[in-house]
């Protein structure tokens, strides 16, 4: 109504052009509001019309504002923001289907574990793993992709003990089963892990040599001390004594 019962409708052909042009009927004006929204060649149609009556800037420079600007960037945020639920919810599913694939893994593993260690002494030596079934062995290699299990416990087996306990044996399959780097840099990685654990526990035993060489040598401090003092209370009773015997 402000813009169609202007009374420049009546005087003004240019302006009565416009407004019939873009704001006679609903249909026009929401298809004029489709166009704000998407600003295009909107100049054409407020431009004239603010010309001719001032105060209409108010009112199309909120429109603007309102519709194109802040309508579009809410609904941007909204779909930005399903998005990233989505992803979430994404992350969430994978995580539990990794979790449920873990849980299934670890349990036919130690089923394995079981029947390979014949001894039950808690470990699988190379030897015991000779005797794998061929089931066990196709299973190993959906896990990993390694179809030799020997290889498997090569690459398991970094302290060289020639024997894996079942945490070993299923923590370290499931690794191989997951990671993305080869068999190479996994035994190579674990080899880097073991040697900087040996280097710290290295470290702390030299550390404790260190303070008991230094307890040591501020003892031999002491005992030079009580030595000296012992050898020079020794030469003052030589002393008394040859002057006691002069008298």
């Amino acid at each position: 109504e402000l813009i169609t019962n202007n009374a420049l409708v009546d005087t003004d052909a240019e302006f009565r052009s416009i407004v019939q042009g873009h704001f006679s009927t609903l249909p026009e004006a929401m298809l004029t509001l489709t166009q704000f929204v998407c600003l295009d060649s909107i100049g054409a149609i407020y431009r004239p019309l603010v010309q001719k009556e001032p105060y209409l800037i108010i009112y199309f420079a909120g429109v603007i504002l309102i519709v194109p600007i802040v309508l579009m960037n809410l609904v941007t945020a909204i779909i930005v923001n399903s998005a990233l639920d989505q992803a979430a919810a994404d992350r969430e599913a994978a995580k539990y289907h990794e979790e449920a694939r873990k849980a299934r893994l670890v349990k036919q593993l130690k089923r394995m574990f079981v029947q390979l260690d014949t001894d039950n002494s808690g470990k699988v030596s190379r030897e015991e793993l000779s005797n794998i079934e061929s089931d066990d062995c196709k299973l190993l290699h959906c896990a990993t992709s390694i179809s030799d299990p020997f290889e498997i416990f090569n690459a398991l087996n970094v302290d060289g003990w020639e024997s894996l306990s079942i945490d070993e044996f299923c923590d370290g399959i499931w690794k191989l089963a997951t990671s993305k780097a080869s068999i190479e840099v996994q035994r190579m990685e674990k080899q880097v892990n073991s040697m900087f654990h040996r280097i710290k526990r290295m470290e702390a035993n030299f550390a404790g040599v260190s303070s008991a060489l230094l307890q040591i040598s501020q003892n031999q401090g002491n005992m030079q001390k009580m030595m000296a003092s012992i050898d020079l209370a020794i030469k003052r009773g030589q002393c008394s004594g040859g002057g006691l015997s002069n008298s």
